[in-house]
């Protein structure tokens, strides 16, 4: 390039910069300072509503660096309370790692009275009377083997009674507890934790009722499912949760559906016998309505393996059912 032409050219970069005599490059950062200069002010700009402007509300929600601020504080004007589920970014940026799970709970837990839970529980008031009715049903089904209690203590044997159904209520109520968990699902978490409570209390008290020719072969059993639950809690924990969650799921839904197949047994039984006098009437409808209960709920929280063990549980105990419409109770003379 020639001497004239290099005049030329630095003449024509002097005409579009701001301060004639600079460079090329000089005028190019100086329009990058700006922009970022404008950039930042455009992000740290707040409304006088609480809400960030709209540049704000265009950055990326899911950078961790994304937080929301109140506004700087203005001795002029009172105090403007902010409330976060109003910001547009808000529902986004709930879902980043560093936004607590719990948050909105953790703000509620302080507001909360008996007017208005009372309005929590009227705001959907057949769900709610649906839930307490399962409620019901649940706590009755569980706490009826007391009786069965109150019989081994008057006798002070429980040689007379099997221990596999309780066995199994112990273990399946444990499966669906660790299960519940992966759901957090708090009234699921408590009916379960009240089940494996009493269950295994029933449990101990068969145990300690048993005459001691059979009260030792019962502790080996007791000690090896024990040692077996734990084992596989110990193995679903070092699972990531979804696999964890999968795993038990499969095995607790799997280990009911095993428990229903007793009802095909029975049927073959009151078939053959021409008669169904082995099994009273009140524990198959009371059974029958609880898994009803069980497969609205399952719908109600979207739960496919709550949902396929119980409909198949329904369906075996409803079969049962219907064998006290089709026999007599008692065999005639």
């Amino acid at each position: 390039m020639t001497s004239r032409s290099r005049r030329t050219a630095f003449v024509e970069i002097s005409i579009i910069s701001d301060r004639p005599g600079r460079t090329f490059s000089q005028v190019v950062d100086d329009q990058e300072r700006t922009k970022r200069g404008k950039r930042a002010e455009n992000e740290s700009t707040v409304t006088p509503t609480g809400g960030f402007s709209n540049d704000r509300m265009a950055a990326d929600p899911s950078d961790d660096s994304f937080y929301l601020s109140p506004p700087a504080a203005d001795s002029s004007s009172p105090p403007t309370s902010i409330s976060l589920p109003t910001f547009p970014c808000f529902n986004n940026y709930k879902s980043s790692k560093s936004f607590p799970k719990n948050f909105q709970k953790t703000m509620d837990i302080g507001t909360i009275t008996v007017s208005r839970l009372f309005a929590m529980y009227t705001s959907n008031l057949l769900w709610s009377l649906f839930l307490t009715s399962t409620a019901i049903h649940a706590v009755a089904l569980i706490t009826s083997p007391i009786q069965a209690v109150h019989k081994w203590v008057r006798r002070q044997s429980s040689d007379s009674d099997t221990p596999i159904p309780y066995l199994c209520a112990v273990i399946g109520s444990s499966l669906w507890l660790r299960y519940s968990m992966f759901l957090q699902d708090t009234k699921l978490i408590l009916l379960q934790t009240y089940a494996v409570f009493m269950q295994a209390s029933f449990v101990a008290m068969l145990v300690f009722y048993r005459s001691k020719k059979t009260q030792r072969r019962l502790l080996r059993v007791v000690s090896l499912i024990i040692l077996g639950l734990f084992s596989l809690f110990y193995y679903i924990q070092r699972l990531n949760e979804d696999d964890g969650k999968e795993l038990t799921g499969r095995i607790a839904s799997g280990a009911q559906i095993a428990g229903s197949l007793v009802c095909p047994y029975l049927i073959y039984k009151a078939v053959t016998s021409g008669c169904i006098d082995f099994v009273p009437l009140a524990p198959v409808v009371f059974t029958w309505f609880m898994e009803f209960h069980a497969i609205v709920y399952s719908i109600g929280i979207d739960d496919f393996y709550m949902l396929l063990a119980n409909t198949i549980f329904f369906c075996m105990d409803g079969s049962l059912l219907s064998m006290f419409f089709i026999f007599p109770t008692e065999k005639k003379a």
